[in-house]
């Protein structure tokens, strides 16, 4: 006991002389604990577990017993080496704190990470409970913090702890797979096929087909041309080069960077998923050229076996393309067809070849599901060239099975700039070696804050293809059917009977294969999204557009933020801050920059932020404001439409002026087709789910808040629970009894005649925040839509007009709406909403367009050819313009986006005529 004590004494100093009362009696006093706990609140943080980064608590409660636990096995130099280290540190966090330029602020503490994310409908495998229970409490870490605490770590080791840490990092061998590429049978038959095609171009020009020397020769050159596309694009991944850039990031991202965070369980999942022996396909949202280099950096930290990754050929430049090769790039071009418009099946075919040979070989995967990166903010819509290879893989029989992972990266200040200039309609300049130094040069002496990276629960495609054989009833591949069809039966106890002609290697099963792809596409962006976790900038970008456009106060506006974190909270989705709310507001403010946030003090001293709603800045502030679109798109698209109901019967009579009767069946009706319009701008839904039925949990959620009131009918009824009536509604949406073929296995929407009684409070905050925040969030797109519609019809009505030209025509005609005061939104500007509107108006029939060595002219088609026919369009979008209206009494008065002038018909007469 004597030497128990000592050594307590001489950990702790002269204070612990009153502990053997404590030990005596075997029960400790509350003052003796207090001691005890002030003692040891410094000290616990140096348990770590050497498997693990995460702090492991002592698994006692006594502070006496929990510090000879600690301290009893070690010498007495060493505790008190340890005690001087534990006292230094203090004193240089604290001193660290009162220098450090701005606010701090916190990361979340390590709480529960939502993983009911996952989609246990399309991947019966994924065990979503046991990953909540192990994973989701596991908490977050900076990845570019390395531990060199404990006595365990050798002076070498906390010297050069960024060495140390990557040279003990497993080593994993990379595979080349060049040979096997050239010697493959479809990459043989595709430089025959393009000899003879050569040799066809030579004999309908001359009159005669070459000779046998001649084609040889003809034959030889496409075989070099192959090997050069090889050359040109294949990785040289190396365990080496991998290391070297551990290190170098280790040492260059904390000179712009304050943090990157990863959440601890979704990394295990990962770990968990690469040890099944499948390869892994990581698709993770695009914003920035760092993104790949983060994920690779993440990977290697945690001993992920690292993956290619697809890269567009604009980034093959000197030194640097190198760099990217060495790291598991692999350059691929971003247009497959060239200039004269034929196929290039040489190219085609040895990149579908080496990703193959890649998948074969056991490589993990990694490519943007998007394409290029987003110039607006929010995720884009999927383009499934590359992820068509994976399940074609799958299908045909290369690869068991392999995983895809939804990830995201987030910003609090983008690394790359701004694409203010391409929103515009000014070109793109182009990647250069002069050009990347600079960048590079501007970036590591900025500060960009935190990155926050997500991971999804990794999906099998073999689960995939299987969901999509259950809601289709469609087989892409007759090897297949069997294992299908064994499944179904084992998991669903329904038997199907096998087709009795198999569509394999026709034109009908490339189209099939082509929409699976897109609906596993666009599930994979869905989840994206809903991984997604928000940063400062975000909220304090989507606040100060959306609710406080004309300024407010710094701290109404912290007390926003707090709120906006409590809505996201409510509805699953994660945020990348904590802390006080007023110290977020100055952090986000302090990186968003003065050219987009302004802070200043009014004339009573009050300190305001306002946003800078000037173009071109503005477009910069809306990229961040609309990340957190994908959160309230459906909800504001059901606004939208409930707007355009209640104008529409604002002349019926009714109890209350601000009261009006909607009915169940028109809001989802109507909300369904304002999706439609803006289904190029979003992905609604995931594939596996009706958007019918989303729309209606929305309206549940409103008829929750009291929102919506349902209008009880006069006649009798049996009483029922109104949960359960919807419930068994949607079950009976996926029985179909007047055909037992699964051919036309798809869930019918079933009507609902339920009435509504909206009545909108003017001092329900709730309803403050749909009609003055969430109503704005498609407005400045739909506004694009219609200055779209309307340049549309000045220029195109009985002409043609370049497709460049006509994005320059509807861009100025936004700016004309603008300078008018028709619209009011800046960030309405913007290319990427003018060629999605032009898609849109392609599949509804009003435009088309024919393309000739790369020029491509647009014209209206007949029946859309006139003003007449283009009014009814215009006035189709302009109906979802009407704002909800409030009480005349309301406490926090409507600043909507649409202004307060008659909008103009396409023919440029006012709407009142």
């Amino acid at each position: 006991m004597v030497d128990i004590l000592g050594r307590l004494q001489e950990a702790f100093g002269p204070s612990i002389s009153d502990s053997p009362t404590i030990f005596a009696s075997g029960v400790s006093t509350a003052k003796a604990d207090a001691v005890h706990a002030s003692k040891l609140a410094g000290l616990r943080p140096q348990i770590l577990d050497t498997n693990s980064v995460l702090h492991r608590p002592l698994p006692c409660s006594n502070a006496a017993a929990a510090a000879l636990q600690l301290y009893g096995p070690t010498s007495r130099s060493e505790r008190q080496r340890e005690a001087m280290r534990a006292n230094e540190r203090e004193v240089r966090e604290a001193d660290l704190y009162r220098v450090k330029r701005f606010p701090i602020v916190d990361f979340p503490p390590p709480g529960k990470r939502n993983f009911q994310d996952i989609c246990v409908k399309c991947d019966p495998s994924v065990q979503s409970a046991s990953i909540d229970h192990a994973f989701a409490n596991m908490g977050i870490r900076n990845a570019l913090l390395v531990d060199t605490r404990g006595s365990h770590h050798s002076f070498f080791t906390r010297a050069f702890c960024y060495l140390a840490r990557v040279g003990q990092l497993k080593k994993y061998e990379y595979e080349r797979i060049y040979s096997s590429v050239l010697t493959d049978k479809k990459v043989i038959k595709a430089i025959e096929e393009a000899a003879n095609m050569e040799a066809e171009d030579r004999k309908a020009c001359c009159g005669e087909s070459p000779d046998e020397d001649t084609y040889k020769k003809i034959l030889e050159k496409h075989r070099k041309r192959a090997v050069k596309i090889l050359g040109d694009m294949a990785s040289k991944l190396s365990d080496f080069m991998l290391r070297v850039k551990g290190w170098l990031l280790y040492k260059v991202l904390p000179s712009f960077l304050s943090s990157v965070i990863v959440h601890c369980g979704q990394v295990e999942v990962l770990k968990q998923a690469s040890q099944r022996g499948i390869p892994m396909i990581i698709l993770p949202l695009h914003r920035s050229h760092l993104d790949y280099i983060l994920l690779s950096f993440i990977l290697l930290d945690n001993e992920i076996r690292c993956p290619l990754v697809a890269a567009g050929d604009n980034l093959s430049i000197p030194f640097f393309g190198a760099w990217l090769r060495g790291l598991g790039a692999f350059f691929i071009r971003r247009k497959m067809h060239p200039a004269q418009g034929r196929r290039d099946v040489i190219y085609r075919t040895v990149l579908h070849s080496y990703m193959i040979e890649s998948l074969r070989a056991g490589h993990n995967m990694e490519f943007f599901i998007e394409g290029g990166r987003t110039r607006t903010g929010k995720p884009c819509l999927p383009k499934g060239g590359l992820l068509s290879v994976i399940i074609e893989a799958y299908l045909d029989g290369v690869i068991e099975d392999a995983l895809l992972v939804p990830c995201s990266l987030n910003y609090e200040r983008l690394v790359d700039g701004n694409f203010v200039r391409e929103q515009l309609g000014q070109p793109k300049i182009p990647e250069s070696f002069f050009s990347a130094v600079r960048a590079i040069w501007s970036v590591i002496t900025s500060h960009y804050g935190m990155i926050r990276m997500d991971f999804g629960a990794p999906y099998s495609v073999k689960e995939l293809m299987n969901a999509y054989h259950l809601r289709t009833g469609k087989v892409l591949n007759a090897s297949a059917v069997n294992e299908l069809h064994r499944t179904i039966s084992s998991n669903y106890g329904m038997k199907q009977a096998p087709s009795s002609t198999s569509l394999y290697g026709t034109d009908i099963v490339a189209e099939e294969r082509r929409h699976a792809v897109e609906s596993i596409a666009r599930h994979v962006i869905y989840d994206c999204a809903r991984v997604t976790a928000y940063v400062s900038t975000n909220v304090v970008a989507f606040l100060l557009l959306n609710e406080f456009r004309r300024g407010v106060p710094i701290v109404k506006l912290a007390d926003a933020v707090e709120r906006l974190k409590e809505r996201l909270h409510a509805r699953g989705r994660d945020v990348g801050f904590t802390g006080d709310s007023l110290d977020v507001v100055n952090h986000a403010v302090n990186l968003l920059g003065p050219g987009l946030v302004v802070k200043e003090r009014n004339s009573s001293k009050e300190m305001m932020v306002y946003p800078v709603t000037m173009l071109p800045n503005v477009i910069e502030l809306a990229y961040y404001s609309h990340c957190l679109l994908p959160v309230y798109a459906l909800e504001s698209a059901l606004l939208r439409a409930l707007g355009s109901l209640m104008a529409e019967k604002k002349d019926e009579a009714s109890d209350s002026p601000n009261c009006y009767k909607v009915t169940r069946e028109d809001l989802i009706e109507r909300t369904s087709e304002f999706c439609d319009i803006l289904q190029y701008e979003a992905v609604w839904n995931r594939p596996c789910y009706r958007l019918e039925h989303l729309i209606e949990d929305h309206i549940d959620r409103l008829v929750g808040e009291g929102i919506f009131i349902p209008v009880l009918k006069d006649e009798p009824e049996e009483e029922e629970n109104p949960e359960e009536k919807a419930f068994a509604r949607r079950v009976a949406t996926y029985f179909d009894e007047s055909d037992d073929s699964q051919e036309d296995f798809t869930p019918t929407h079933v009507p609902d005649p339920t009435e509504y009684e909206v009545c909108l409070e003017s001092n329900n905050e709730n309803v403050q925040w749909l009609t003055n925040v969430v109503w704005q969030v498609w407005g400045p797109i739909l506004d694009m839509y219609i200055a779209t519609v309307q340049a549309l019809t000045r220029c195109l009505v009985n002409d043609e007009l370049l497709d460049s030209e006509m994005i320059k025509q509807s861009l100025a005609e936004m700016k004309f709406h603008l300078e008018a005061k028709i619209a009011s939104c800046g960030e309405s500007m913007s290319t990427d909403t003018v060629r999605a509107a032009f898609r849109l108006f392609e599949k509804w029939g009003i435009l088309d367009h024919y393309s000739e060595n790369g020029i491509r002219l647009l014209y209206l088609t007949d029946q859309y050819n006139s003003v007449k026919a283009m009014k009814l369009i215009y006035e189709r979008l302009d109906r979802f313009r009407n704002q909800i209206p409030v009480g005349c009494n309301s406490l926090c008065p409507s600043e909507p986006n649409t202004p307060s002038q008659v909008p103009l018909y396409p023919d440029g007469t006012s709407s009142s005529g």
